[in-house]
């Protein structure tokens, strides 16, 4: 279970925020510790239910996510909660990380026999894997500008280089060392020229970006509007080829769209919780009966004989379901994508 804190009420986002910051070094650290990925299961188990605010949310998952710990969506193998993850005594993890150690049988002697077995790559396989790389870097930027989100985060980018909180060395691949000697102004007008595109690109693609917001779209229909969208991208693309961004700068935007589909599956397991523990068939049927049971108090009995729970951890998943369901509805009209167009149409991000 999470733990207990104040009431939602009396905590502002600043508060919220606050808060973040504490318990994503606390989940950091664990995970440091026990050198174990963090599930999505893990990490909503272990955040107070006070903090709800997105801004908040957004701080542990990217703080997480900077410190190089990867997010997956299931929990780990042996099924230990996220609370029995974190507070582990260190004379546990000492005697794990000892038990590690004796298996391995010098893990350094592994290393260097494992590393020479293997051969050294040749000059054509450095350029196979250079082109692959830059194959898949282009079908991240394919999958980025498909989408509100990306082409959004495209022209803030812009925006910030325009205001001088961004420099241009610090988005373009090759710039980043201090001795290269480059024409900033030259920069900023490509930075110009690719905003420009993107808004008008992003215009002549707002009304399919709404209609792909619908979540009862068909994957026919979706498929049909995506190859819309990817009709209006090709010449967008080769201007961002000629652009070449350099990998920390997509990365950046690659987190946002990270962060909103681990936002968007904590609620929606928060809803599969509630409606499951109540036994429902579905949230509108969980809303339906709580109104009966909140009023009848024979219902009330039928409901505590039928699920086994008492009134308060019933109202409590009741709460819980409508509270997620309302932020997951507020994610989708934000950033116009749902979770299924995100998790169906963009897996090159992950």
């Amino acid at each position: 279970m999470a733990k207990k804190g104040k009431n939602t009420d009396t905590l502002s986002v600043a508060q919220q925020q606050k808060m973040a910051v504490e318990e994503a070094e606390r989940l950091i650290q664990a995970a440091k510790k026990s050198g174990e990925d963090l599930s999505v299961e893990e990490i909503d188990e272990a955040l107070p239910k006070t903090l709800v605010a997105a801004e908040a949310l957004d701080i542990v998952l990217q703080s997480i996510e900077a410190h190089g710990i990867t997010i997956v969506e299931h929990q780990i193998e042996d099924g230990s909660s996220a609370e029995s993850f974190l507070e582990r005594s260190d004379e546990d993890k000492e005697e794990e990380a000892s038990e590690g150690d004796v298996r391995s049988n010098d893990p350094v002697r592994l290393y260097l026999r494992k590393m020479g077995s293997v051969s050294l790559l040749t000059r054509e396989g450095e350029v196979q894997i250079a082109q692959r790389i830059e194959t898949g870097e282009r079908q991240i930027v394919r999958a980025i500008l498909t989408s509100p989100i990306g082409t959004r985060e495209i022209i803030q980018l812009g925006d910030r280089v325009e205001q001088g909180r961004l420099k241009v060395k610090s988005i373009f691949r090759g710039l980043e060392d201090e001795e290269t000697q480059y024409d900033e102004q030259e920069y900023i007008e490509k930075i110009h020229e690719l905003i420009g595109e993107v808004k008008a690109y992003e215009k002549k693609v707002g009304k399919t970006f709404k209609a792909l917001s619908q979540t009862t779209l068909s994957k026919d229909e979706r498929n049909k509007y995506l190859a819309e969208v990817e009709k209006d991208l090709e010449g967008l693309m080769v201007t961002f080829e000629k652009i070449n961004f350099n990998r920390k700068t997509i990365n950046r935007i690659v987190i946002k769209f990270k962060n909103l589909v681990t936002r968007m599956t904590i609620l929606r397991r928060r809803v599969k919780t509630a409606v499951t523990k109540t036994f429902a068939k579905d949230i509108d049927d969980l809303v339906v009966r709580y109104k009966k049971v909140e009023e009848s108090e024979k219902e009330m009995a039928r409901m505590t004989q039928d699920t086994g729970l008492s009134f308060n951890k019933y109202r409590s998943l009741y709460l819980q379901a409508v509270d997620s369901r309302a932020r997951l509805d507020r994610l989708i009209d934000d950033t116009q994508m749902h979770y299924e167009w995100i998790r169906d149409t963009h897996t090159e991000l992950w």
